[in-house]
């Protein structure tokens, strides 16, 4: 891992960064805003919602577009206009004065922010590290995330305090044009290519590494004919799109539990943690022995969290959810990359990866309501827990059926 950041350190720090940068038009951070927001702008909790969703799910539609760019265009350029983009979008945040102005402002924080930031990162990755260090270049340059998570929200709720919300996302703007747009163009200038040689390892047996990637690139339109994408990619969503659902609730489920909520947010740094943990994790042992074979087991840490929050009376719960979730999220994420870079090639990588991260956000947007609506209907947040970690037994039986096909290719 070191010797991969030594040997190619701006490299790394530029994806680094661009995770970072995305953290502005996450879940997590725009939700500090809320209340504001809806005091604002004179919007009910459901009506904020629906807003919501409906921006989510239009910049997910339109990530499937977008992200193709990086196959055909320099990832340095996208990037770049990326965080000029995000910074505009900040920026009319700042200025809506209106319901329709705020709904495309916040639109473009979610599709440059939590869309093409982190895709165009993951893109840059693959295309300058070679398979058999791949991951773990995916791991580390996935890092910017949950330091954002750890860091972002407590800065922009005390910001808040003394300025406002509207000035908060001033700030934004202004970091992201003034330092984080120079600081990504002086870590890319004149960018070499990656060692091919940093950190090599034998490859694992059932994965042997050619010089060249895999022998051919898949369109997407293959892709989509093809049943091992359905056996594979709602197995490598599933902990982001629950967990995500769980954090919207988080205040409902703690108290039907009978539990203090703010356990639940004092429990965020162990989440972010153990994502980092998960991530690194996984990026060496993907390289490795290969991430085929982490597979049958990669799901183990969702089951446990959600076994965990679901049976436990104790509070001890929380604790136990927010580590092995995190952990459960740091894996999945660099996994997911590695397996479709290696399976499917780097042609139209672009193209495979923002489809499945657009279906992943898709799929995230509609989870808080359907678990909103089974608590209202008078589910047991037991029940539900074990529903969750049942789907997550099935979807890891889908991987073993999908393993023989994946090595196959």
């Amino acid at each position: 891992m070191l010797t991969i950041l030594r040997q190619n350190p701006r490299h790394v720090l530029a994806g680094v960064l661009l995770t970072f940068v995305s953290s502005f038009g996450q879940n997590f951070f725009i939700a500090v805003f809320g209340g504001e927001i809806r005091g604002s702008f004179d919007l009910s909790n459901g009506a904020f919602g629906a807003l919501y969703t409906t921006i989510t799910i239009a910049s997910a539609l339109t990530l499937m577009v977008l992200g193709r760019l990086v196959d055909r265009h320099s990832t340095v350029l996208i990037g770049a206009l990326t965080i000029s983009a995000l910074a505009a979008a900040s920026g009319l945040v700042v200025l809506a004065g209106n319901v329709v102005v705020l709904a495309f402002a916040l639109y473009a924080v979610r599709l440059m922010g939590q869309g093409m930031a982190p895709h165009v990162s993951v893109s840059s990755m693959t295309q300058w590290f070679p398979a058999n260090v791949r991951g773990r270049a995916l791991s580390m340059a996935s890092l910017g995330n949950p330091i954002g998570e750890a860091t972002l929200p407590l800065a922009a709720v005390a910001i808040m305090a003394l300025a406002g919300w509207r000035n908060t996302w001033l700030t934004v703007a202004i970091l992201l044009i003034a330092v984080c747009l120079p600081l990504f163009l002086a870590l890319t200038r004149n960018l070499p290519p990656a060692r091919a040689d940093a950190g090599k390892i034998q490859a694992a047996p059932e994965e042997p590494l050619r010089p060249q990637e895999t022998a051919r690139s898949w369109t997407l339109g293959e892709l989509l004919r093809n049943p091992l994408l359905y056996l594979l990619v709602p197995g490598l969503l599933s902990p982001v799109i629950m967990n995500i659902a769980i954090f919207f609730h988080q205040v409902a489920l703690t108290q039907a539990k009978g539990w203090d909520p703010a356990w639940f947010v004092a429990g965020y740094p162990l989440a972010a943690a153990a994502n980092i943990g998960g991530s690194l994790l996984t990026g060496t042992l993907a390289d490795r022995i290969g991430p085929l074979r982490l597979l049958p087991v990669v799901l183990l840490p969702q089951m446990a969290a959600l076994l965990a929050f679901g049976s436990l009376q104790n509070p001890i719960g929380i604790a136990l959810y927010l580590g092995f979730a995190g952990m459960a999220m740091g894996m999945v994420m660099p996994l997911k990359d590695v397996l479709l870079s290696r399976l499917f090639g780097l042609g139209h990588f672009g193209s495979i990866r923002s489809f499945t991260t657009a279906s992943g956000v898709l799929l995230g947007a509609l989870g808080p309501s359907i678990i909103g609506v089974l608590l209202d209907t008078g589910t047991s947040v037991s029940a539900l827990f074990y529903a969750m970690a049942g789907m997550s037994a099935g979807f890891a039986l889908l991987f073993l059926v999908a393993l023989p096909r994946a090595r196959r290719l």
